[in-house]
């Protein structure tokens, strides 16, 4: 699996597409913990409906217990 794959920390992006209804591993949600705890950036698109949404938003409750989502405003220093 991709998560799981030793070089995983050796790519600064990881890129899903339709995520909606995916299914992760105890192992793979710990190997995506750990990529983006030491800075790796996931870019997610393509959810499919609010039902596809929430279970990814639950599935990264698992990876990231403790943190949420958060709406960042149109003027929020990113953008730019």
């Amino acid at each position: 699996r991709m998560l799981t794959a030793p070089d995983l920390g050796d790519f600064p992006m990881l890129y899903m597409s339709d995520p909606g209804y995916m299914i992760v591993t105890a192992e793979e949600k710990t190997a995506l913990r750990r990529y983006l705890t030491k800075g790796g950036f996931l870019w997610v698109d393509d959810f499919w409906g609010d039902a596809e949404w929430r279970q990814f938003a639950e599935v990264m409750r698992d990876v990231l217990p403790g943190r949420e989502w958060t709406v960042l405003p149109n003027d929020h220093p990113i953008f730019r």
